[in-house]
């Protein structure tokens, strides 16, 4: 049980590092790439403990889980989160045929893990 908890966290810590990567680049955006910008630029090194905290939690989950079956579980759940954060952080929207994506996403999840 602890190494699918630990696994669950790695996810939301990508997931997380992800979305503090996309306020990192709106800085970037308004005030352009300069040392100044990267060194004040908190979201950035968030983002980057968050994906570092993900990996770490991804290579000790991989002790017990397969390798078939967690690298798919992460990618696929980490774009879920991803795609429900873009929609309610940033406001971005979804087409129909991206809800299609994540219900063959999902799909696919379930088919991946009962087997």
């Amino acid at each position: 049980m602890l190494p699918y908890l630990i696994f669950a966290f790695g996810v939301i810590c990508n997931a997380t590092g992800n979305v503090f990567a996309k306020r990192a680049s709106e800085a970037f955006s308004t005030t352009g790439f300069t040392v100044q910008s990267v060194v004040s630029n908190y979201n950035m090194f968030v983002g980057i403990a968050l994906f570092g905290l993900s990996f770490v939690a991804y290579i000790v989950s991989l002790g017990k889980i397969s390798l078939h079956v967690a690298y798919p579980l992460f990618v696929s759940s980490s774009i879920i989160l991803v795609t429900t954060a873009s929609v309610v952080l940033f406001g971005e929207s979804v087409s129909f045929l991206n809800i299609l994506g994540i219900a063959a996403i999902i799909t696919g999840i379930a088919l991946l893990v009962t087997t």
